[in-house]
């Protein structure tokens, strides 16, 4: 038995109800936007039957292992602006967001600031993001300084649950657009994402290579 995340949309009265294996999940009250994501435990290769209730208009949008569509994209200018940092040295850092129809993965902010207090200035309290930085250390031994690419799934815990789960399940979707990329750091609050914290995952292994 496994846990799948499953999203839908109500687009008339926010109650429905659904069938899975037999098993009914009723009067689900979704939020003000009409839509609700939640999770449940079902079995491999089960049905799902949509039941409408009271002629209500119901939307499935249900997806095993994923609470979005297939049809997620990434903006071309976020590959361009991806490859601008790992190959022109363009950028220090890249912000990215979804767009408002949670379709496409666009570039939210570039910037060339080396210090890295402002990258995570730009890391919001209570909203989730994507960002690439190049990461500049010092290794031992006098060997000089090293760079590597990191990403950054930014997914406050103050942040909305729809908005945590949507940016869960379409980061790989940038994730496998950006070649390059050196180590993958998930930051649920600031202490996982400070310097030190992203230092110590970089540096692993013989040699800082």
């Amino acid at each position: 038995m496994n846990s799948y995340l499953v999203y839908f949309e109500v687009f008339a009265n926010p109650y429905f109800e659904i069938t899975i294996n037999s098993v009914k999940i009723s009067s689900i009250e979704v939020d003000i936007t009409g839509s609700v994501i939640f999770q449940f435990l079902i079995l491999e290769n089960s049905k799902f039957q949509q039941t409408k209730n009271h002629n209500q208009k119901v939307s499935s949008k249900s997806k095993y292992n994923n609470t979005l569509n297939n049809n997620d994209q990434v903006a071309d200018e976020s590959l361009t602006a991806f490859n601008d940092l790992k190959l022109g040295k363009k950028y220090k850092f890249i912000i990215y967001t979804l767009n408002d129809a949670k379709t496409e993965i666009v570039v939210d902010e570039t910037s060339t600031d080396g210090d890295y207090d402002s990258f995570l200035e730009k890391l919001p309290e209570n909203e989730c993001k994507y960002a690439v930085y190049d990461f500049e250390y010092e290794i031992g031994g006098g060997e000089g300084k090293r760079s590597k690419i990191v990403f950054f799934t930014w997914s406050p815990d103050t942040a909305p649950v729809r908005a945590k789960m949507v940016y869960a399940s379409s980061k790989d979707s940038l994730r496998r657009a950006l070649n390059g990329v050196a180590a993958d750091i998930q930051g649920t609050d600031f202490s996982e994402v400070a310097y030190e914290s992203v230092l110590e995952r970089v540096s692993r292994g013989a040699g800082s290579h």
